[in-house]
């Protein structure tokens, strides 16, 4: 009995560690850090859905991973964005659905859609994470790897693959109401202004179209550049191309850059920003976890003790 009773304990306690012990997993996606470039067409529709076409520049480099895209889509509202999900309170979420990609030749190639915690690695080998569920990212697995190239020290430049991918999707979401209407901000340049934008992190945007279904009300961009511990502001220029579209061109290498303009009407009921309250923390999970351990537990053990205690016939 003592036997089958330490053997049922390090069951419970291998139930109740295995989210810790998975944490130590190899995060699903690689690569998303060798955008060399990036040209984004933003369309916003009559009924306030944003539709996105991103042209991508992708240096594979030595390792061959694929491109990882990596786009926002849940972050806290009002909250500053590193506050412990223990806190919990109304988070800013973002719908993003109908992504495809192609590459150069206009070819349609795999993607692969996974949803992350941004500051800590995946829960599980696939991707699935939740241990600080108020920030969520989106990531894009575009096209297959390339095959490893080995690198010596004797080399004197880096190992360069690249390729050109356009990335589409639509969003739900990415308009703020305002008293004349509505306001494109996407990504949130609030979040990169105050040192908290993760989206772009990393991603050099070389321009930006926008087109919208009425004239836009004062088109603005914003450029950062990663200046060491925060971000510093960099050059951006607007330009009136007709009455609805709008381009908006980077004027620093290796800058990021946000747009934002003003729309009026009320026909953007898709486009409205959407709140949620933010889901409950991990240690919820995990003290019902070893709860539910404990009582499986302590069943069993009843159930082996009442067997063990019958009269033999």
């Amino acid at each position: 009995m003592r036997k089958r009773l330490a053997a049922l304990t390090v069951l419970g306690l291998a139930l109740v560690g295995l989210g810790i012990a998975t944490k130590k997993a190899v995060p699903y996606y690689p690569g998303g850090s060798d955008i060399v470039r990036l040209s984004a067409d933003y369309d916003l529709k009559p009924d306030g859905t944003l539709e996105v076409t991103e042209t991508i520049d992708y240096n594979y480099g030595h390792l061959g991973d694929p491109l990882a895209r990596v786009i926002q889509v849940r972050r806290p509202a009002t909250d500053d964005l590193y506050d412990s999900v223990k806190t919990p309170g109304t988070d800013r979420i973002w719908k993003v659905f109908d992504v495809t990609a192609t590459d150069s030749t206009g070819a349609e190639v795999a993607v692969d859609l996974r949803e992350m915690d941004p500051l800590l690695p995946p829960l599980t080998p696939t991707g699935i994470d939740g241990w600080n569920s108020r920030l969520s990212d989106l990531h894009i697995k575009v096209g297959d790897s390339l095959p490893y190239v080995t690198v010596h020290a004797t080399d004197t430049k880096p190992v360069t693959r690249m390729a050109r991918f356009v990335v589409r999707y639509k969003v739900r979401g990415a308009l703020e109401r305002t008293s004349s209407g509505y306001e494109l901000n996407w990504p949130d340049r609030r979040r990169v202004a105050s040192g908290q934008q993760l989206d772009y992190i990393g991603v050099p945007v070389v321009d930006t179209r926008l087109t919208t279904p009425t004239g836009p009300i004062n088109p603005t961009c914003s450029g950062y550049r990663d200046d060491g511990p925060k971000w510093a502001a960099a050059p951006c220029s607007t330009s009136t191309k007709t009455t609805r579209e709008t381009v908006f061109t980077n004027g620093q290498q290796d800058a990021t850059m946000t747009v934002a303009a003003g729309v009026a009407g009320d026909g953007f009921a898709e486009g409205t920003a959407l709140y949620d309250d933010s889901p409950a923390p991990v240690s919820v999970w995990i003290r019902w976890l070893l709860v539910g351990a404990m009582l499986v537990t302590v069943v069993a053990v009843v159930v082996i003790w009442r067997r063990r205690s019958r009269p033999e016939d």
